[in-house]
């Protein structure tokens, strides 16, 4: 079992959850140190760069969990109909 949260970054966390001070730019490790896992939610409406996925990878521990949605565009635009090669390229960034 996994505990994890929807996302890293939430209006109101901060001095709840992440620290009053904490920079926003650091919630994503401070986050990894608590839980193990993170949904992804803004992959569904927008694909991210390499380099960000790669930044996300860099910030967390070994074995930390990102679960992406897959974008809107193949799921509910396409309903997954002639979006293989989209669905592949998705994969392969998120792959980094």
């Amino acid at each position: 079992m996994r505990l994890g949260t929807p996302a890293f970054t939430a209006t109101g966390w901060e001095g709840r959850f992440y620290l009053p001070d904490l920079p926003s730019r650091d919630y994503l490790s401070y986050c990894a140190w608590h839980i193990d896992t993170v949904e992804e939610k803004d992959t569904f409406h927008r694909s991210r760069s390499p380099g960000t996925v790669r930044g996300w990878y860099e910030k967390t521990p070994k074995g930390f969990v990102f679960a992406a949605n897959v974008l809107e565009k193949i799921t509910h635009e396409k309903v997954l109909a002639d979006a293989d090669s989209q669905f592949m390229e998705f994969l392969a960034i998120m792959d980094a």
